[in-house]
């Protein structure tokens, strides 16, 4: 194994690193230019910061690299710490790193020592102080493993899939082990590489956990879309997060939109091959980093298909139209939907107004509560011309007792409900047998 020296001055910068272990390899002579970008927001990029790109751009191997870069320059306090959905993936990316290590001539230093570990879960670089933890360690995210590690550069690759993400539970017990990621990185220490924890990954919904993060946790996001995107228009799907570089290059000239962004590696026929075998969601999410349409395949039903306006319960509009221009964005209302579904809307038109006393069917819609915490919910629905009319809705904790009932009555009076539905459950029965509390309410607030 060769002595350790100081990484030549020439091959310092991690894009002329990239290259020449891109050359020894035989893979590329030299990174495309949207490589060149994701290596240099690694290498100057904040320290919590979230990769995406479009499939096949090369994010895992780039990142690899610039794992081995950080290992090269400072061998003998460097912790990489490998994260993926499973352990078989982090241990992937270690072999493959060990064996560049024992294949690239200015990377061969870094070759385990004979009495130093080399084992699957980790390894050691030669020149390495003794340390309980290793250079390079793999892990799964939800591994019980990951507690009580140190690092400091922690790399996240793909760790959110379908089978860790599929309901709300296993994103939050998700987003729980990504915390543990900031409590075993390594405080900053002058003179040595700064700290950081990267992210590779692209988000499957807009209530993904690498899009909340960004919201919520204050990590830098950034995207290399496949093509060029349409300048910003209504609706920004990569919320300011788009490369500069390429933002940039769509607003001084925006008929470019729609061609390669790297030509390099995906021109537009071999694009075009992709796309004809993908669905139009799959080809947002994929290529296009949009995860707006595989969002609604989902969720078909957003807040922002509503139409918002005052109404006293005397009269309905014949004719009501819905639009969401800017003019019918109402921005005072807070709207809690998801991602792009974030403005409620007033409607674009509306006409005719009839009065209750010509035509009124209205509905109260009761859920009752189940056993333990659930909530016993109601609303009142107004039809009308083949559109519903949400006039009030409301919820309570308190059962089925005398004011919950009380209140029930009094919504049906005040709004003149012509019929009562109640969900068919265990409750339903104990709820019926109570409505003759509500009649006599009724009568006597009548």
């Amino acid at each position: 194994m060769p002595e350790w020296q100081p990484l030549p001055e020439e091959l310092q910068p991690i894009s002329h690193f990239t290259t020449y272990c891109l050359r020894e390899l035989n893979l590329a002579d030299t990174p495309t230019k949207q490589q060149l970008g994701i290596l240099h927001y690694l290498e100057n990029g904040p320290d919590r910061q979230i990769i995406t790109a479009y499939r096949g751009c090369g994010k895992s191997t780039l990142t690899g690299l610039y794992a081995l870069w950080r290992l090269r320059m400072d061998p003998f306090r460097e912790k990489v710490l490998l994260v993926g959905a499973t352990a078989d993936k982090a241990v992937e990316i270690s072999n493959w790193m060990l064996r560049l290590v024992k294949d690239i001539d200015i990377l061969k230093c870094l070759e385990p020592a004979d009495d130093g570990r080399s084992s699957v879960q980790g390894w050691d670089v030669g020149p390495a102080i003794v340390d309980q933890s290793p250079s390079v360690r793999e892990v799964g995210i939800l591994s019980p493993s990951l507690t009580g590690k140190r690092c400091s550069c922690a790399i996240a690759d793909d760790i959110e899939t379908l089978s860790n993400s599929i309901t709300p539970l296993k994103q939050e017990r998700l987003a729980a082990a990504i915390t543990e990621l900031e409590a075993i990185r390594k405080p900053e220490v002058k003179g040595e590489l700064p700290k950081q924890t990267i992210f590779l990954g692209t988000p499957h919904l807009e209530s993904s956990l690498y899009l909340r993060m960004n919201r919520e946790r204050n990590y830098a996001m950034r995207f290399w879309p496949a093509r060029y995107p349409e300048p910003e228009g209504e609706y920004d799907p990569y919320n300011g997060n788009l490369d500069p570089r390429i933002a940039a290059e769509v607003e001084e000239n925006p008929d470019i939109a729609g061609e390669p962004t790297d030509p390099e590696r995906f021109g537009h026929d071999e694009l075009l091959k992709r796309e004809a075998s993908m669905t139009r969601s799959s080809v947002q999410l994929q290529f296009m980093l949009n995860c707006q349409l595989s969002t609604l395949d989902r969720y078909p039903i957003r807040l922002g298909d509503l139409i918002v306006t005052d109404l006293d319960g005397k009269a309905l509009p014949e004719i009501i139209s819905w639009a969401s221009g800017p003019d019918q964005r109402i921005a005072d209302l807070v709207c809690v939907g998801m991602g792009a579904d974030r403005f409620y809307h007033r409607p674009m038109l509306t006409q005719g107004w009839v009065g209750k006393d010509e035509a009124w069917q209205c509905v109260l819609a009761i859920d009752p509560s189940g056993r333990g915490q659930d909530e016993m919910a109601w609303a009142v629905v107004a039809a009308f011309n083949g559109n519903y009319f949400l006039l009030e809705s409301g919820g309570t904790t308190q059962g089925y007792s005398e004011e919950v009932l009380k209140v029930l009555a009094l919504r049906a009076k005040r709004w003149e409900v012509t019929q009562v539905v109640i969900r068919a459950t265990w409750a339903m029965e104990c709820l019926a047998n109570s409505c003759s509390l509500s009649s006599t309410v009724c009568t006597r607030q009548g």
